[in-house]
């Protein structure tokens, strides 16, 4: 049961990464103008640029 508990925390943070990572990545400005999508370009940006990913 340990190693059951502990794929299922693994696929917890792969999936949040995941869908973290394709929010900020395919719903930018480009795709919703009017959702504030400029806003989450700025903070997709900074994000990226705090953790030296750029």
């Amino acid at each position: 049961m340990q190693n059951f508990k502990n794929t299922r925390f693994f696929f917890f943070f792969f999936f949040f990464f995941f869908f973290f990572f394709f929010f900020f990545f395919f719903f930018n400005k480009p795709m919703f103008p009017s959702l504030r999508g400029q806003n989450i370009g700025r903070w997709r940006y900074d994000i990226l640029q705090n953790y030296n990913i750029l």
